[in-house]
């Protein structure tokens, strides 16, 4: 039964990405403040260009009837026009390289309707991956919802959406010779490049510390126990000195192998997790600032990109190659300094409480 809900929930999202951009796209573009152009072409966007060259796709466009003197907005007639000059044909790579006037109105329905999709298929994927539990994707070892994977995945999360939403809309609007030339700005990178390292950093600086606890409860049991092997075998020498025959078995070593391992994070049971309590808290149950900032400014930095990038599917600009949403550098640095932050206290901090 469990199986057969998870294969529906995965094939109704994934099929809602194939039907919703059909539904929504009989008005995508609809724009009633616009006025018709009395000269066909005279502003004209180009849409796409074969790939030999030979055919070249374009859009009326127009100003806004409030004002004349407004960027065109094209929605108008579509043309498809074919060139048989040689000469000509190679002039038209420029327009694949020029950031002039091309761009394309999409509505804030079939924008925030897109979007949504786009966010839905890589959680119907992870859904079905995990048999049901994509949470457990951010859960360590200890069973407790882990921060940095957290992080980590809704950064991830968003970073593929955000994309695969203006891909579609530069496929959907210039077609197939459009596909791809989306670049990832320099800040943007850095952002992404953080929270990569946040959470390889904080899973070094865990796995280091309980073998460190590791190492020293084996260190404590020996030195516990040197004292009593001396005597052991000072008292085996004395015996055997006097004639005795005796022979000792003084113990072996401890080693990691044969002590329990230790839990220096206080580990919970499988399915004790607690989303809203471990995020906040460290693995004793204390309220802990470096966990509640860093969750405060991920979640910052995710909701004013995915407010950036709606905003900017509302008007596609149509080159050969584009960029994502750059984030300004206030976020950039707001981030880096909370994520350096949750690091620091990880390393400077006792196993467990940080």
């Amino acid at each position: 039964m469990r199986l057969k809900l998870l294969a529906l929930s995965g094939c109704t999202l994934l099929l809602g990405a194939v039907l919703l951009p059909v539904r929504c796209s009989a008005d995508a573009f609809a724009n009633p403040n616009l006025k018709p152009s009395l000269s066909p072409l005279k502003n004209a966007r180009v849409d796409g260009i074969s790939a030999d060259d030979g055919t070249l796709s374009v859009t009326d466009c127009a100003q806004l009837k409030s004002n004349p003197d407004s960027r065109p907005i094209c929605q108008g007639s579509a043309f498809n026009l074919t060139v048989k000059d040689a000469a000509l044909k190679t002039k038209l790579t420029q327009f694949q390289d020029i950031n002039g006037a091309a761009y394309s109105y999409v509505s804030t329905k079939y924008r925030f309707s897109m979007l949504l999709v786009c966010f839905l298929v890589p959680l119907a994927i992870a859904t079905l991956m995990t048999w049901g539990h994509p949470f457990k994707l951010i859960v360590g070892l200890d069973n407790r919802y882990s921060n940095s994977k957290l992080q980590a995945a809704l950064w991830f999360w968003v970073l593929l959406a955000t994309y695969l939403d203006v891909l579609y809309f530069r496929i959907s609007v210039a077609g197939l010779d459009f596909l791809g030339g989306i670049n990832i700005p320099q800040n943007l990178l850095l952002l992404s490049g953080m929270s990569a390292i946040t959470f390889t950093g904080a899973k070094a600086i865990t796995t280091a510390k309980v073998n460190a606890a590791n190492v020293n409860a084996v260190n404590a049991v020996n030195a516990a126990a040197a004292p009593a092997n001396k005597l052991v075998q000072a008292a085996a020498v004395a015996a055997v000195d006097r004639g005795a025959d005796v022979s000792v078995v003084v113990p072996a070593a401890a080693t990691a192998d044969n002590i329990p391992p230790q839990d220096p994070k206080n580990s919970l049971d499988e399915g004790e997790e607690s989303f809203w309590r471990d995020i906040v808290q460290n693995d004793f149950g204390n309220f802990d600032f470096g966990d509640f900032q860093m969750v405060i400014v991920t979640l910052l930095a995710i909701c004013t990109y995915v407010l950036a990038v709606h905003h900017y599917v509302g008007a596609i600009n149509l080159t050969a190659t584009t960029s994502l949403p750059d984030v300004d550098t206030t976020i950039l640095s707001t981030f880096g300094l909370g994520q350096g932050a949750y690091l620091a206290k990880k390393a400077a901090g006792n196993i467990g409480t940080t």
